[in-house]
């Protein structure tokens, strides 16, 4: 009994030691590997509406399905716009290895029923769509199921890891190169009144817009603007070191329009009346994505109200080093 014992313990050492090895050997892509995310609508057992891949090369292949399951058409950008800008169907090898290592930050081959501990019940909403990551790696594959109704630590760390996927190439720059229709607005409201409004444009310009307010439909008075004055620039080095903070922060998971509370990761609800809020909104590859979090927020570590105030903080040291700001 005491050497079965010693085996069992011992094949739990190797095992363990096993899982925590690094899925990237000598920063090497393995060549057998695949990453996919499939998203389901309405539920765990909804229809295959999308699925995204990702070969050893980089290549992402993206394509919707229709309420049926057959294949309708292939995704070219998340963020349709009218003016045509082809997303990367590429990532970059250096990328893809730090998509690797997002499996690897979240033990992805540990999860099951006891990992990751939750520190207690998390919300449930129901008639949510649910998302299945999958990686095949170094001859393992792992499947773990992703019902985004529920507010689990497990469901926040999977969604991340799904954002990512998703958003493989939108943060990639093709030959180094700005992409032609990036911009970042920076805004600070106050009602319908815009108090700043700073863009920042692809070659690194920085703009400031200036508002008044003028009476609007329905009794209501909306910001309008009056004139615009350049107030800076910022260098090649910068503008990727910004697109990089986007990509850090998982921007990408607000998508096309977010406006923050408690769900999103605030302490305190925001104020009656006229709230002060502050909005990042960015374009990049015909994508645009855009996120407002309300003063007073109290925003809990790890969460995308914190996200939203770490890539606010980089916008607003950028604007600093420019004397933009």
């Amino acid at each position: 009994m005491k050497y079965i014992a010693f085996c069992l313990l011992l094949i739990g050492v190797l095992f363990s030691q096993t899982q925590a090895q690094s899925l990237l050997k000598n920063e090497e892509i393995p060549s057998d590997l695949l990453i996919s995310l499939m998203h389901r609508s309405d539920g765990r057992s909804g229809q295959y509406s999308s699925k995204i891949t990702i070969d050893a090369a980089g290549n992402i292949s993206s394509e919707s399905h229709s309420i049926g399951g057959l294949p309708t058409s292939r995704i070219v950008n998340l963020y349709p716009e009218k003016k045509k800008i082809t997303r990367p169907d590429k990532v970059s090898p250096e990328k893809l290895r730090n998509l690797i290592r997002e499996f690897e930050k979240i033990q992805f081959f540990r999860f099951g029923a006891d990992f990751p501990v939750e520190e207690g019940g998390g919300g449930h909403t129901n008639h949510q769509d649910t998302e299945e990551i999958s990686i095949r790696v170094n001859g393992q594959t792992k499947t773990v199921s992703n019902y985004l109704g529920d507010s689990l630590k497990r469901t926040r760390m999977l969604r991340e890891l799904g954002v990512r996927i998703t958003s493989a190439g939108l943060w990639d720059l093709q030959d180094g190169k700005i992409p032609e229709d990036f911009e970042v607005t920076h805004q600070s409201r106050v009602g319908e009144w815009i108090e700043r409004d700073i863009r920042i444009g692809a070659d690194g310009t920085i703009t400031k817009h200036f508002y008044t307010l003028k009476p609007a439909p329905e009794g209501q008075r909306a910001s309008a603007r009056t004139r615009s004055k350049t107030t800076g620039r910022l260098s090649k080095e910068q503008m990727v070191r910004l697109i990089n903070e986007f990509e850090s922060v998982a921007f990408s998971i607000f998508f096309q329009s977010t406006e923050m509370n408690k769900y999103y990761g605030c302490t305190n609800d925001p104020p009656p009346g006229p709230r002060k809020a502050d909005a990042i909104g960015v374009r990049i590859y015909g994508g645009h994505i855009w996120a407002s979090l309300y003063m007073g927020c109290g925003a809990q570590p790890q969460t995308e109200a914190a996200r939203f105030e770490q890539i606010q903080t980089v916008i607003e040291s950028l604007l600093k080093e420019a004397k933009a700001l």
